[in-house]
């Protein structure tokens, strides 16, 4: 795991090559800039696979557990008709989250989880266009510490490890739908989720 740049230069190389972070290293520990050779695809580009998460928690999700666990079950086999779905789950909960996604979905309890905000706790891929994978992590605090995250916050480098790809965190605190691009230079972002340093609330 690698350090990047503070916020600032995270979102110019973020803007300049489409959510980019601004430094990656190699798994022999050359460090090249990213901003040179890897991107974000853009959003509607053909995935390799979805990646979401299994709440289980009824302290999160008290009196509505068994209706979001439905509710991400069913996006869950809806997209595996297109692609295939990685789901992590708690050991705990696996199995249920297995009978209720069925077997077009592959339910892993390897990568624990607090809750079911993928796309806010998991990494950013990035692609060098020749078959060159890596993934930027952007050091999840649950929502400024409002939400337990202990577990949360270890997803992104612990898919990176799963899939076998180089890891780096961004020198920033935030989350994934707080940043949305077009792989043509375009960042949008949410500021209030991209203004501190990790260790920060």
């Amino acid at each position: 795991m690698t350090r990047g740049l503070n916020r600032r230069g995270f979102l110019v190389a973020a803007g300049a090559t489409a959510a980019g972070a601004a430094l990656a290293t190699t798994t022999q520990g050359r460090a090249r800039a990213a901003a040179d050779t890897f991107r974000v695809p853009v959003e509607d580009v053909r995935h390799t696979r979805t990646w979401m998460a299994w709440p289980d928690s009824t302290a999160i999700w008290p009196g509505k557990l068994s209706g979001v666990q439905a509710d991400i079950a069913l996006i869950a086999r809806t997209i595996a008709t297109y692609e295939p779905v990685v789901m992590c789950a708690n050991s705990g909960s696996a199995a249920k989250a297995r009978s209720m996604c069925g077997s077009t979905v592959t339910v892993i309890s390897s990568i624990p989880v607090d809750d079911c905000w993928m796309r806010d706790t998991g990494p950013v891929f990035r692609t060098d266009g020749y078959g060159g994978l890596d993934a930027v992590g952007l050091n999840f605090n649950g929502w400024g510490n409002k939400q337990t995250h202990a577990k949360d916050a270890l997803v992104a480098e612990r898919i990176a490890s799963y899939v076998g790809v180089p890891f780096t965190n961004a020198d920033l605190v935030g989350e994934g739908g707080a940043i949305d691009q077009d792989a043509a230079g375009t960042l949008m972002a949410t500021r209030s989720s991209l203004v501190n340093r990790p260790g920060s609330p």
